[in-house]
């Protein structure tokens, strides 16, 4: 039988249309990493004008966990870094050189907890795990009570995630889920909406599913 969590108050925003089923490849010049979009993140600068970058390159860390660091997401040269008042750093900004270089990436042949957190914190990972109920990156030394994996998005306009995930193959999605289960002896929550076609995901272990309706912010 499943649990079905259904979400009494809320709204469903009315805008005109929906976000099209299509993928559209996505070119710019233009890229910046933008602290502010990091709660409670204190930037502490990598790199300057004019160094070269690839992606997977740290541009800055977190003053107070400089562990945690935020890396390039393409390669090429930063452009320009702007500061704000009292030198805040509002934006670091890279320009493109279209090849995608990345820095190597050392896997160790046996993962176990210690050494995923490394690797998650050196290749600018770590912070897409964020602390509940504040939505903070999660602090590495902490264990957490349980993890909650979100399989969809009730947001208007926000992506369909049953279409951006390839459903002939979830194999990258399963392989994410034993790593975690190296992070933690805790259970693993993966979120679904009871209304969409879950089929596929339903197919994923070690996971305990929770299914929502309602109105947004199911």
């Amino acid at each position: 039988m499943k649990k079905v969590i259904n979400i009494r108050k809320g709204l469903n925003i009315k805008m005109k249309g929906d976000a099209p089923l299509e993928n559209l490849p996505f070119k710019s010049e233009k890229f910046a990493l933008i602290p502010d979009d990091f709660r409670w993140v204190v930037p502490k600068l990598s790199v300057q004008e004019n160094d070269k970058v690839k992606v997977g390159t740290p541009i800055f860390v977190n003053k107070e966990n400089e562990q945690i660091q935020f890396v390039s997401p393409v390669s090429g040269t930063i452009s320009k870094i702007l500061r704000g008042d009292k030198r805040k750093i509002e934006a670091i900004e890279i320009s493109s050189d279209g090849n995608f270089e990345s820095e190597t990436i050392e896997i160790p042949n046996a993962l176990n907890a210690q050494n995923i957190k490394e690797i998650l914190l050196k290749y600018g990972l770590w912070q897409t795990i964020r602390a509940l109920p504040f939505n903070v990156i999660a602090n590495q030394g902490t264990a957490p009570k349980a993890v909650f994996i979100s399989g969809f998005d009730t947001a208007p306009l926000a992506p369909d995630f049953t279409f951006l995930i390839d459903s002939k193959d979830i194999s990258f999605l399963q392989q994410g889920i034993d790593i975690l289960k190296k992070l933690t002896s805790t259970t693993i929550y993966l979120s679904l909406y009871q209304e969409k076609n879950n089929e596929f995901l339903e197919k994923l272990n070690s996971v305990e599913f929770c299914y929502f309706k309602g109105k947004h912010p199911a």
